[in-house]
């Protein structure tokens, strides 16, 4: 009886580890602050690898900095051009206007730098192919903004 109960943990243990959705997103090596529509803008490309389609992909970007003077650190959601497709199957650019409204506004190098900013994107989406809701994210530091 201990035998049977073992081997039905075992198989259990062994068919949630190889039946995880294994989906993901892949996103540029560097984050870019270039010319972007009639000013400047923070882009970021996002991927697709799979066969797979993403519906109702929502995009979240945030700025994380550390305050003058402390060690203490401020986030800040940025507006974007878009944070919303209903339809993703290849390519995506994730765009932040940088405009007089924006943290970013005016904001050298040495102050990225100096400040330790890091762009964080958070993505959630619907995958249609495994009825699954898909999250992801991931994180530009300083160095990794061109």
């Amino acid at each position: 009886m201990l035998g049977l109960w073992f081997f039905a943990l075992a198989t259990g243990l062994l068919y949630k580890r190889f039946s995880k959705s294994r989906r993901k997103i892949n996103y540029s090596d560097i984050g870019v602050i270039a010319p972007y529509l009639d000013d400047t803008g923070c882009m970021i490309r996002v991927v697709n690898p799979q066969k797979n389609e993403l519906l109702e992909v929502k995009v979240d970007l945030s700025v994380s900095f550390r305050k003058q003077g402390s060690q203490l650190r401020e986030f800040h959601n940025l507006k974007l051009e878009r944070n919303m497709v209903f339809f993703f199957p290849s390519v995506w650019m994730i765009g932040h206007p940088i405009d007089m409204k924006s943290l970013l506004y005016k904001m050298t190098e040495k102050e990225v730098e100096e400040r330790n900013v890091e762009i964080l994107v958070m993505i959630k989406a619907f995958d249609e192919s495994s009825s699954l809701t898909l999250y992801s994210r991931f994180f530009y530091k300083a160095d990794e903004i061109v």
